[in-house]
């Protein structure tokens, strides 16, 4: 054994190990749980669709923001990086 726990046992374990009814019990719940979902039809009302809408507008402006934040300083450590050599070379062939 693996050290692991089966389905059954784990059942067992949190219907307080009932006996045989508690096991059938869990072997119909099983079953139920690995069945098919049923699917309903499911349309969002206007006032949803505005809230997820500006929910993500936010969510994108500040995706944006933080991108640009981090693109800036990365292209000011290049400019001060490259500057600095720059500014050694200039200095070595005066």
């Amino acid at each position: 054994m693996d050290g692991m726990l089966s389905q059954e046992e784990i059942n067992a374990l949190l219907n307080g190990m009932g006996g045989e009814d508690a096991a059938q019990d869990t072997a119909a719940d099983t079953a139920a749980d690995t069945a098919a979902p049923q699917t309903e039809d499911f349309t969002l009302a206007d006032s949803d669709k505005d809230a997820v809408g500006e929910i993500s507008n936010i969510s994108m402006g500040t995706a944006a923001t933080t991108l640009s934040s981090l693109l800036i300083l990365q292209h000011r450590r290049f400019l001060f990086l490259h500057g600095t050599i720059l500014q050694k070379d200039m200095t070595d062939h005066v």
